[in-house]
C-alpha cells in the first residue's frame, strides 16, 4: 500500500507539473517571437541579392538581414544552427537577453545564441565555441544569450557573415519591413506570424490537457488502489472495532485516514525529483523532435497541485466511508470474528 501510495503521488505530481510546463511553454514562445519584432513584413529570397535601395525610404522602414547554414561546435558536440547577420535597427528588430535588456550586435568573432542553447547544451555567455560556415571554421565566443532569439538560429554581425561567405557587404537574404516591398520573395506578414505562433501553441496546450487529465486519472485510480489492499485487509478489524463501539467515522479515522499524513509527506520528498523528471522529459524531448520546449512552472502552481491531490485523497475518503457503513450494516459479524 506504501508503494503504490508513493507510485500514485509522483505519478500525480510528474503529469500534471508536465502539463502545466507545456502550458506555460507555450506562452513563454509566443511572448519570445514577439518581443522585440517590431517589423510588419518579412520578404526572404531564396538566393541573397543585393539590398534594393528603397526610394523615398524614411529610416528605419527596412532592415536587410543574411542567413546560411552553420553548426556550432563544442567539446565535440555539434549543433546544426542557422547563422543570421544582423545590423543595428532597434526601431525593427533587436535582441533582448533573459532579463529582456537589449543586447548590442555581436562584434567580430562573437555570436549571440538563444535560450534552446542555453539550456538543452549548457552553452553559456562568455564560453569559446567553433562555428562552421560552408567550409570554413573559426573560432568565437559567445556574446550573449537571446531571450527572443529565432528556433535554431544564432546570430552575428551582417559584415562579419557577409565576408565570410564571401559576399558583397550589401547583400541580403531577407528584409524585415514596415510596409510590403514588392520585391518577390517569400513574404510573412506579422498577422501570419502570429497566426503560427498562435496554432503552435494551441497544439502543446492540448497536449498539456492531455497530461493533465492523465494524470488525475493515473492518481486516483493508484491511490484508490493503495487504500482499497489496505481495505479490504482490514475488514474483520473494521467489524471489530465496530462490535467495541467505535462509531464509522472513528475507524476511519484509525484504518483510512492514517495514509493522509503519509501521502503529503510523499508529496514533499517527491517534489524535486518529479520535477527534475519532467525537466529531463522536455528536454529529452526538445532533443528528439527539434522543437525548443522550455521548463516552466512556480510556486503557485506546486501548490495548486498539492491542494488538488488533497481533494482526490477526501474523494476517495468519501468512497471509503461508504464502504465501512455498508460492510457494517450488510455483513454477518459473525461470520468474521468466529472465522
Amino acid at each position: 500500500a506504501l508503494i503504490l501510495i508513493i507510485i500514485s503521488v509522483m505519478s500525480f505530481s510528474v503529469m500534471l507539473i508536465l502539463g502545466f510546463a507545456l502550458n506555460l511553454s507555450s506562452q513563454k514562445i509566443f511572448d519570445s517571437q514577439m518581443k522585440g519584432h517590431h517589423y510588419l513584413y518579412d520578404t526572404h529570397f531564396r538566393e541573397p541579392v543585393p539590398f534594393p535601395g528603397i526610394e523615398g525610404e524614411e529610416e528605419p522602414e527596412s532592415l536587410p538581414y543574411l542567413t546560411a547554414d552553420g553548426v556550432i561546435e563544442k567539446d565535440g558536440e555539434k549543433v546544426s544552427q542557422t547563422v543570421v547577420g544582423i545590423e543595428v535597427g532597434k526601431a525593427l528588430f533587436e535582441l533582448v537577453d533573459l532579463e529582456e535588456k537589449p543586447l548590442t550586435i555581436p562584434g567580430e568573432n562573437e555570436v549571440v545564441i538563444g535560450t534552446a542553447l542555453n539550456e538543452l547544451y549548457g552553452l553559456q555567455a562568455g564560453d569559446r565555441i567553433v562555428l562552421s560556415l560552408g567550409n570554413e571554421d573559426y573560432d568565437a565566443v559567445i556574446s550573449g544569450i537571446a531571450y527572443n532569439a529565432a528556433l535554431n538560429s544564432v546570430y552575428i554581425s551582417k559584415q562579419e557573415l557577409a565576408q565570410r561567405l564571401a559576399l558583397p557587404s550589401d547583400y541580403c537574404s531577407g528584409i524585415w519591413s514596415m510596409k510590403d516591398l514588392h520585391l518577390g520573395g517569400e513574404v510573412t506578414t506579422k498577422e501570419q506570424r502570429i497566426d503560427k505562433l498562435e496554432r503552435d501553441a494551441v497544439s502543446n496546450k492540448s497536449s498539456a490537457v492531455i497530461n493533465e487529465v492523465l494524470g488525475c486519472v493515473v492518481g486516483c485510480i493508484l491511490l484508490f488502489l493503495a487504500l482499497y489492499m489496505n481495505f479490504q485487509d482490514s475488514i474483520r478489524d473494521i467489524l471489530i472495532l465496530h462490535l467495541l463501539g467505535y462509531k464509522v467515522k472513528e475507524i476511519r479515522k484509525m484504518l483510512i485516514n492514517i495514509y493522509g499524513p503519509m501521502m503529503r509527506l510523499f508529496f514533499f520528498l517527491t517534489l524535486i525529483p518529479a520535477i527534475e523528471l519532467v525537466r529531463s522529459i522536455l528536454r529529452t524531448l526538445s532533443l528528439q523532435i527539434g522543437d525548443y520546449i522550455p521548463f516552466q512552472t512556480n510556486g503557485f502552481i506546486l501548490a495548486g497541485i498539492f491542494v488538488f491531490l488533497n481533494l482526490v485523497y477526501m474523494l476517495v475518503q468519501v468512497s471509503f466511508h461508504g464502504g465501512v457503513k455498508r460492510i457494517i450494516r450488510n455483513e454477518d459479524v459473525a461470520s468474521y470474528t468466529d472465522s
